[in-house]
């Protein structure tokens, strides 16, 4: 058995990226509360910058992004090439 909801030992990426079966919010703010984490992770200093420009795309196409790291980390790498 794993860590209870809510315990610090669990894993961050299982508290915050939704499984395939839940269903993820379609309004924009709430997509942005799970995405923004994920992106700060990754994307030094600009975090709120790629968090907004990724959250300009169709909704199903962020729930995709907040599902699958390796597209998700292609669209941050892109946006970043934008900044610099």
């Amino acid at each position: 058995m794993g860590p209870a909801p809510g315990n610090p030992n669990q894993p961050i990426r299982q508290m915050i990226i939704p499984s395939q079966q839940l269903s993820l919010p379609e309004d924009k703010e709430q997509l942005g509360d799970i995405l923004y984490p994920l992106v700060k992770a990754q994307a030094t200093g600009m975090d709120e910058k790629i968090t907004g420009m990724l959250l300009e795309m169709e909704v199903d196409q962020i729930h995709n992004l907040i599902r699958n790291p390796t597209e998700r980390d292609k669209w941050i790498k892109e946006a970043l090439k934008v900044y610099i």
